[in-house]
């Protein structure tokens, strides 16, 4: 259900930023008057479909329609369906949004472009956790050394203590041993 919604979301992402392109300025040969009011009739998709069924820009100017180029009709598109029917019109012959792409190469466009924007997220989540993860071992190996050196240190440093309270002891009983442990033989 969620698949069918996300074609639904794209392919009228995709449509509303066609139809903005697609807006034409009005015709400046075709004159308004104001004295005569206006009055629009509500119709609906269906008729709107099927009253603009002369050419293939009129038809997809309505973004409720598609027209099949096979047939050269104008049919309703139901937004409830995610492709429109294959029995009336095969997707290869569907135009939908402008009337250069057919509807099958829209779809296969729109899935590889939906794979790439997947695979290059999947690809930036997996470099951000690699280097977080890079980052975090440099850190602890860091860590390490800076206790492992501060061991070293506070070793020797305990070592020289003890080596010159041995030093003292053997002082103070005359164990201590001359620099130089050879004498002269006078003779």
């Amino acid at each position: 259900m969620n698949f069918l919604l996300w074609w639904h979301v794209c392919l009228w992402g995709m449509l509303l930023g066609v139809s903005a392109v697609r807006s034409e300025p009005p015709n400046p040969t075709h004159e308004t008057s104001t004295s005569s009011p206006v009055t629009t009739s509500t119709m609906s998709p269906e008729q709107m479909c099927l009253n603009s069924s002369a050419t293939c820009k009129e038809c997809v100017r309505i973004t409720a329609c598609y027209y099949c180029e096979r047939t050269k009709m104008c049919a309703y598109y139901p937004y409830k369906h995610v492709f429109p029917n294959p029995e009336a019109c095969d997707m290869g012959d569907v135009r939908w949004g402008v009337c250069w792409f057919n509807f099958k190469a829209m779809v296969i466009s729109m899935g590889v472009i939906g794979a790439i924007l997947i695979i290059s997220l999947i690809t930036c989540i997996c470099c951000c956790c690699r280097k977080r993860r890079n980052t975090k071992l440099i850190q602890e190996e860091a860590k390490y050394e800076r206790e492992r050196e501060l061991r070293r240190i506070t070793h020797s440093e305990k070592q020289k203590e003890k080596q010159s309270k041995y030093d003292e002891i053997r002082k103070k009983y005359g164990l201590m041993k001359d620099d130089n442990p050879y004498q002269r033989f006078e003779a």
